[in-house]
């Protein structure tokens, strides 16, 4: 475990554990608990050639990303080599699909001008609105409220056009975070307790989204 201490806890590594280490006061199962300690997004694959001590992956639930066997063939000169290259492709590719997920649950965007800037989580973004009789956006996120001197078009190309979207001409949403969609009455109520107005041009695209999967159950009255 030494050697891993110069390793950041939000750095991200992919380890290759041997389970047995007779070198070592630990053996592979004990590592891997230890470097689970240190960072949930550490990558682990085992590498033994005790195939029946895979259920303890399970006890021990350390989230790995495989569990390869060895075997004899392995350490032979000039044999087929294809299954562990398959084998090893198939790790390095659910790396990439785990990073992309991440990538995009904490990207951010960076929004102001002049000495004010900030950096906001896409995630954490609820509503944003131009503020009548100004040229200012207001953006609300969980906890707070960000006014900037932006138009609302240049907020919205910095978006996520998937996630977000137009319901006025003043005000942009999150789909995730519409909790009830009052058709009768042309209101969309956010989490945190806002409320704001659908436009009569925009209620068709409400209604079709409201259709499709939310994320937050979110019901059409």
């Amino acid at each position: 475990l030494k050697d891993t201490e110069e390793y950041n806890g939000n750095d991200q590594y992919l380890f290759f554990i041997d389970i047995q280490m007779p070198k070592y006061d630990i053996d592979g199962f004990e590592l891997a608990k230890k470097l689970r300690e240190k960072s949930m997004d550490y990558y682990l694959v085992f590498i033994t050639a005790k195939e029946k001590l895979a259920y303890k992956v399970f006890e021990y639930q350390l989230d790995i990303l495989d569990y390869i066997i060895k075997k004899p063939e392995y350490y032979q000169e000039n044999t087929n080599m294809f299954p562990i290259k398959e084998r090893l492709s198939r790790i390095f590719y659910k790396i990439n699909q785990k990073q992309k997920e991440k990538d995009k649950e904490e990207q951010r965007i960076q929004i102001g001008s002049g000495g004010r800037k900030y950096e906001i989580a896409m995630k954490d973004i609820i509503y944003v609105q131009a503020i009548k009789g100004t040229h200012l956006i207001e953006i609300n996120v969980a906890c707070k409220k960000i006014q900037v001197r932006q138009t609302l078009k240049e907020i919205f190309d910095k978006l996520d056009s998937e996630e977000f979207l137009f319901v006025n001409k003043s005000c942009i949403i999150q789909k995730n975070m519409i909790v009830e969609f009052d058709k009768k009455n042309r209101k969309l109520n956010l989490n945190g307790g806002y409320q704001v107005e659908v436009s009569v041009r925009e209620m068709k695209k409400i209604c079709k989204e409201m259709k499709g999967t939310n994320g937050n159950n979110a019901i059409h009255i």
